[in-house]
């Protein structure tokens, strides 16, 4: 099982939503806590160093857009999810068979 954390700031328009992802850790669930409580993960395995941005668009993208995009470095990676569940399973083949097979 896995519980992806991570801080988002989002900005939205028509045709157009981005997100920015910081602090983005992959840890174990935990049990919910309270309305209001903030959401803090506990058994943390892994936290990635680069900020995650995505970028939705349901039209053409703007002008803008296309120009910075070219200004940066697109990385071939999956997505949050397949980081943690990649991490996650590193994770358990370092645990022994023995230990495995008792839990």
């Amino acid at each position: 099982m896995l519980t992806t954390y991570f801080r988002r700031l989002s900005r939205s328009a028509p045709g157009i939503r981005v997100t920015l992802d910081d602090q983005v850790s992959f840890a174990r669930p935990m049990p919910l806590g309270q309305p209001g409580q903030r959401a803090e993960p506990g058994d943390v395995f892994r936290r990635l160093d680069q900020l995650v941005l995505e970028v939705k668009l349901s039209a053409a993208p703007p002008a803008w857009l296309t120009d910075a995009m070219r200004l940066i470095r697109l990385t071939g990676r999956e997505s949050k999810f397949h980081d943690g569940m990649l991490n996650a399973q590193r994770m358990i083949r370092q645990v022994p068979p023995a230990v495995r097979a008792a839990v």
